[in-house]
């Protein structure tokens, strides 16, 4: 779910190939310091790439320029047009990582900018006992990420398990169900991984092994065929190990080189936190020699966090002779693949508390570094590039190569609107506000969901000429999608999605006459309301007359002297609406005393076992505040159910 198309349009972690960086605007004196998004220019052919400089502790450095930096590529120097500091601290509260309540309606007005973060947890090349600490340290480094953040998980070698979402609690829960394959590259076995591979070079070390492991016990009758016996098993025991840390490497770099792929149409820097024991390349430098080009295309950093397993493990039967050389060998993997990105290797122990804060720290800055390219290097192709500092005592991190894409057709409204879905990040150069309602389809046992939108304000003088929305699931499959022109000055949109029950996310973009984005989020519960003998949708307020066409509210805000409330009512048998009534009242809280109350107005339609009820609630003698609006379902004078939500109430402005 992604996006971008117009200069204001850039965010914060995204690097525009084609873009040439403006500087940033001033900040008013008094004013906590803002930073504000990179800012391009279009027309001038550049191409920019992210880099990090960070000092002997840790943290970015700041107030580097153009002379600071050497671009090279293929050897041959480019000139550096703009350099601009990208400053990622966070600001305001980190998400909350248990799960809140879901939104009323959602806006996009305060989402701006962000960081795409993927936590890949090398399942495959991990024992349990780590695996079962990871929780920890997952929930650590979601923690240090800020509210305008994006974060996601995927599992090795599976797949993404959470999509990038900004409900951080659902990779928190993803995250408790990860555990260890249960071997990692550390075996239980009488022979260590650095054995078996010089077995595999040398079979005259076999004897040695026999001479350490193999005894001959008082009853054995034939010692001889006890010593064989011994030494074909500890044969196939190296043979085993080989085999499976090699099946375990490929399968574990097969998924990641898919994500990579996954990753690559989504504009922008990603963030990958690569978390695992090791990994096992020996000489076999192949199994990751793809890594440059992949996380080139994907704008992907990779940082390795290597967590070294307890000596005193409990889920391991017996140490390797060889197991500080086991982790070297793991190490040295990791470094190889690491060493093809723009990122780094940090290898700790237990719950990685001080590698993750070192992490944290590292990634609350970098540098957009634009260049002038040769013709030659716009051609969808990677290239090979290096990026130096000259300022001493510093650590540059950079990646070895970068793909500029050949120019295309200037794109359409609709491919905007679907480059701003597919992108994680929202942008809000056009205001979005949005809303649903669900109630229960007629023909089929799924939930028509009422999607409610208001595009742009009195701000932005926004002329909306497209919009799009899709809903997925919370692994960020798409369930439904669709695509609108809209009629000229349009602002309120009303729309409609059939989903399974559940709990979804609904991603809107829309844009206007001056090709500007807005996109937004929203999570919601699509699953019918019970009580009594009856199924509920959603109670909502509503701006119309009693026996007009209603308009859904979207922000539930109330000015006039009155509100519209409707619901709908469900059985499996039309004679159980006998007796049935709906009452709605306003009360300050959920129990408390109505200020105000209106019976229901309840309708028959063409389907026999829905019902709609309805009721138009006096509000004039109602002061300004929150309150709650409730639906009092009764039969026959008995309440058997009670459906309640929110609205604030405005005061008369003065006259």
């Amino acid at each position: 779910m992604r996006l971008r198309a117009v200069p204001r349009a850039c965010l914060p972690l995204l690097v525009t190939v084609g873009l040439a960086a403006q500087p940033a605007p001033q900040q008013a004196p008094g004013q906590a310091p803002q930073q504000a998004p990179p800012v391009f220019k279009a027309g001038v052919d550049l191409v920019a790439v992210d880099v990090s400089v960070i000092d002997g502790s840790g943290r970015p450095v700041r107030g580097l320029g153009a002379g600071d930096f050497s671009v090279t590529v293929g050897g041959q120097a480019r000139r550096i047009a703009s350099v601009q500091f990208v400053s990622e601290g966070v600001q305001g509260t980190a998400r909350p990582l248990t799960e809140p309540d879901l939104p009323r309606f959602s806006s996009n007005e305060e989402e701006a900018g962000g960081r795409l973060v993927m936590i890949i947890v090398d399942q495959g090349n991990m024992n349990r006992s780590t695996g079962m600490e990871l929780s920890g340290t997952v929930g650590r480094l979601l923690a240090r990420l800020g509210p305008t953040d994006r974060a996601g998980l995927a599992v090795l070698p599976g797949g993404v398990e959470v999509d990038f979402t900004r409900h951080f609690f659902l990779v928190r829960q993803a995250m408790s169900r990860v555990v260890g394959g249960g071997g990692g590259f550390e075996k239980r076995n009488r022979l260590g991984l650095t054995e078996a591979l010089a077995l595999e070079r040398d079979p005259r070390l076999l004897e040695d092994i026999v001479r350490r492991e193999c005894t001959v016990r008082a009853i054995d009758l034939d010692a001889e065929a006890t010593i064989e016996a011994c030494r074909q098993s500890l044969r196939a025991e190296a043979e085993q190990i080989l085999t499976e840390t090699r099946m375990q490497t490929a399968n574990s770099m097969t998924a990641l080189r898919n994500l990579l792929r996954r990753l690559q149409p989504i504009p922008g820097p990603k963030i990958l936190v690569y978390i695992t024991e090791g990994l096992v390349i020996d000489r076999d430098f192949g199994l990751v020699s793809w890594a440059g080009e992949e996380t080139a295309a994907a704008r992907a950093a990779l940082y390795a966090l290597r967590i070294v397993p307890s000596d005193a493990d409990v889920t391991q039967r017996r140490a390797s002779e060889t197991r500080l050389f086991d982790r070297d060998l793991a190490a040295l993997g990791l470094e190889a693949l690491v060493g093809q990105t723009r990122g780094s290797l940090d290898t700790t122990f237990g719950r990685a508390e001080a590698a993750i804060d070192r992490l944290a720290l590292e990634l609350t800055g970098y540098y957009l570094i634009g260049f002038e390219p040769e013709a030659s290097d716009r051609d969808g192709k990677p290239h090979e590039i290096s990026v130096k500092v000259n300022r001493p005592g510093v650590t540059i991190r950079a990646r070895r190569q970068f793909v500029a894409p050949v120019s295309k057709a200037v794109p359409t409204d609709e491919d905007l609107v679907k480059d701003a879905l597919r992108q994680p990040l929202p942008a809000s150069d056009v205001r979005l506000k949005v809303a649903t309602h669900g109630y229960k389809d007629p023909a089929s046992d799924k939930v028509k969901v009422l999607v409610s939108a208001e595009i742009g304000d009195a701000r932005s003088f926004a002329l909306p000429r497209a919009l799009g929305f899709w809903v997925s699931t919370e692994k960020g499959d798409v369930v439904h999608m669709a695509m609108e022109s809209l009629s000229p000055g349009q602002t309120r949109y009303l729309g409609a999605a059939l989903v399974p029950p559940g709990v979804y996310n609904l991603k809107l973009a829309a844009i206007d006459d001056q090709r500007r984005l807005g996109s937004i989020e929203h999570r919601f519960d699509a699953r019918l309301k019970t009580g009594g003998p009856f199924r509920y949708g959603d109670l909502m307020l509503a701006d119309g007359a009693l026996e007009a066409a209603l308009q859904p509210k979207i922000e539930p805000v109330v000015s006039g002297d009155s509100v519209t409330a409707y619901t709908e009512l469900y059985a499996a048998d039309a004679a159980r609406f006998e007796g049935a009534t709906v009452r709605f009242e306003v009360a300050p809280e959920p129990n408390a005393d109505a200020l105000a109350s209106a019976e229901g107005l309840i309708a028959e339609t063409a389907y026999p076992g829905r019902r709609t009820a309805r009721a138009e609630i006096p509000l004039a003698a109602v002061p300004a505040g929150d309150y709650v609006l409730r639906a009092v379902v009764s039969v026959s004078g008995r309440p058997v159910a009670r459906l309640t939500t929110t609205f604030s109430r405005l005061g008369r402005p003065a006259r």
